[in-house]
């Protein structure tokens, strides 16, 4: 492994081993983490002119990184939480990378590191009011079979 291809590599075993084996991730995970990949080493191609295959460690600086969130935010249109979750994302193969091989990782962990999740807006959950939970109820007709189930799932989907 030469060290132009520390940085590749290392993501490559990451997502192909670890994530799965390892970690034991879902499919979406790896999927999710992958694209974080995709943005990083596109963003590092299109705004530093660093093709793939020549991303250091060293070149995944404090300055590049917030760069890189900012630029996925406002030219890719991504949301805080996308941001965050590929800021995740590249956290947890920070400290992947680290372990691996700490030399080349470490200016790239502590870079990392500095940066903050932002703050998303809170959702504001929605219910039910009592005479919305009446009407509900009483659609299914109980006097057929199936009509019995789709009350007593109604029901039981209620209650819990």
């Amino acid at each position: 492994m030469t060290n132009t291809s520390i940085f590749l590599s290392l993501a490559e075993d990451f997502v192909g081993n670890f994530l799965p084996v390892g970690k034991g991730a879902s499919p979406n995970t790896i999927k999710s983490y992958k694209y974080a990949f995709r943005l990083l080493i596109e963003f590092m191609f299109s705004e530093k002119n660093i093709p793939a295959d020549r991303i250091q460690f060293s070149d995944l600086d404090y300055t590049t990184l917030l760069s890189f969130f900012e630029w996925i935010t406002t030219k890719r249109k991504c949301s805080t939480t996308t941001r965050n979750q590929r800021l995740a994302a590249l956290m947890s193969f920070s400290e992947y990378a680290q372990n691996r091989n700490f030399d080349a990782a470490s200016v790239f962990r502590n870079s990392i590191i500095k940066i903050p999740s932002k703050k998303t807006q809170q959702r504001n959950r929605t219910w039910f009011d009592a005479s919305e939970i009446q009407i509900l109820l009483a659609l299914p007709n109980d006097r057929t079979a199936i009509g019995l189930r789709d009350k007593v799932l109604l029901c039981i989907m209620y209650a819990t």
